[in-house]
This record gives C-alpha cells, sequence and structure tokens, in this order.
C-alpha cells in the first residue's frame, strides 16, 4: 500500500468578535468563538488499493448486455465499422453526491459509475480483459485554529482500466467516487459532491487510450467562514492515475 502525506497551513485572517473556548473541549464557550469556528490548517494524505473483483458486477438476474447498440436502440448487432475504437465517449453516471450536510452518500454499483469506451458501445461488459477494480483514497484533515480536528473526510476514487474491444485499445470502466469516512465537530457544516469532467484519447488512433478526468468539490461552513476546495485526477486506460490538483 502506497502513502502519501502533504500537509497544507491554511490561515484565514478574520476580523470578528470571539471569546474563549471551553477548557474541558468539548464543545465551544459560545456559538462565536472565533478560533474554535475558523480554519487553521488543512492536512491530506493519499493511499492506493484494489478491491473486490466482483465490487461491480450486476446484481443477480440482471439481464446480460446485448451486445454494441448505438444509443436509444434495442441494442442490436452493429456493423464493426460502428465501434469507432479511437472515439472516446462516456456513458453512466457522470455526477456523484458524496457527503450531504455532514451524512456520507453511499453509491456503488455498476449503474452508478462513469466509463470511457469506444463509440458505439453502450455497456462496458461488452469488452474483456478488465483489471480487478482500483482505488485511490483521499483524506482530508481540517483543524481549527485551537488545533482542534474539526472535519475528516476521506474518500476514494474507484476505477477499471484495461479493458478492449476484440484485443484493440485500453478502456477505463467503474470511475466513481464515493464517501470512505466522514466525520464533523459540532458547528461545522460540510458537504462534497463529484463528476467526470472529460473524456480524451490520450493514444493514437491505431492504439487508443482513454483518459477521464474526474473532479471532486467540497465546503466547509461555520457561523463564521465558508471554505471550498476542489480535487482533480486523470486516470488513463493503460492504469495511470494522476493528480492534477490536490485541493
Amino acid at each position: 500500500m502506497k502513502i502519501i502525506k502533504v500537509v497544507l497551513a491554511v490561515m484565514f485572517c478574520l476580523v470578528l468578535s470571539g471569546v474563549a473556548y471551553a477548557a474541558d473541549g468539548k464543545a465551544p464557550a459560545t456559538q462565536q468563538d472565533e478560533k474554535y469556528f475558523s480554519i487553521g490548517s488543512i492536512e491530506v494524505e493519499k493511499t492506493t488499493g484494489t478491491a473486490d473483483p466482483k465490487l461491480f458486477d450486476a446484481p443477480a438476474g440482471a439481464p446480460a448486455p446485448t451486445g454494441p447498440g448505438s444509443p436509444g436502440s434495442d441494442g442490436g448487432v452493429l456493423d464493426e465499422v460502428e465501434v469507432i475504437l479511437d472515439k472516446v465517449i462516456a456513458i453512466g453516471k457522470k455526477v456523484w453526491k458524496v457527503v450531504s450536510d455532514n451524512q456520507p452518500v453511499m453509491n456503488i454499483g455498476p449503474d452508478l459509475a462513469a466509463s470511457a469506451v469506444p463509440s458505439g458501445i453502450t455497456d462496458w461488459r461488452e469488452m474483456e480483459g478488465w483489471s480487478n477494480p482500483t482505488w485511490v483514497e483521499y483524506s482530508v484533515t481540517y483543524k481549527n485554529l485551537y488545533r482542534m480536528k474539526v472535519v475528516q473526510f476521506a474518500y476514494r476514487v474507484y476505477y477499471t482500466y484495461g479493458g478492449s474491444y476484440k484485443g484493440q485499445g485500453r478502456y477505463l470502466s467503474n470511475v466513481l467516487v464515493v464517501p470512505a469516512d466522514v466525520w464533523v465537530a459540532w458547528g461545522y457544516t460540510f458537504n462534497s459532491s463529484a463528476k467526470m469532467d472529460s473524456v480524451v484519447n490520450v493514444g493514437t488512433k491505431a492504439a487508443p487510450i482513454a483518459g477521464m478526468q474526474v473532479s471532486i468539490n467540497w465546503t466547509v461552513e461555520t457561523i463564521l467562514t465558508k471554505a471550498r476546495s476542489t480535487a482533480v485526477m486523470f486516470t488513463r486506460g493503460d492504469g495511470k492515475f494522476v493528480d492534477l490538483d490536490l485541493m
């Protein structure tokens, strides 16, 4: 397991009224404690791993894909020229709610993820050679000016790579962002969402490789301030994963 740790010092200069925090550390002395409600630092930790190979299997009894078909059709078999390997398209869900008012939103499954596949494909299960699901987890910790932890948020980016159509190309399936851990202190409100931004062919016409950019946004809010952050990552059909912006 690979772990990368980044510490970001973020000092918010607020000129607002405030009183002392309660000495027992259980609750602020009043709702106007500037140091309690102000963010002093942010810490980001990254880990990677692999998931259960059956994580994105279709539920028992679900119909199998009927073969390549054009969008809106009955999924009938197309002529081979209609599967355009070097034209990468996005299918599936493209926006995910991750945390809503401090509560995690758990949405995981084969129909709740995004895929980057060749034009003419409507279901990633029409393809073969997929890797086991891989995940990258980010843990974000906010501390206030008392150096107390006030928000602990961990999320996972799942992706499956290496799929091909008749042995050609390398594509992506089951790209999804889910919460792994959420803890929020009294007086703080946390919300988060994620989206699939774009898909491209980062390979060649003869050897296409799908690429997908995903971003996750979140806010930390108190009676005194509201902080917004965005993390952006890029994953590829050959398994490469790059952080474009941690936050």
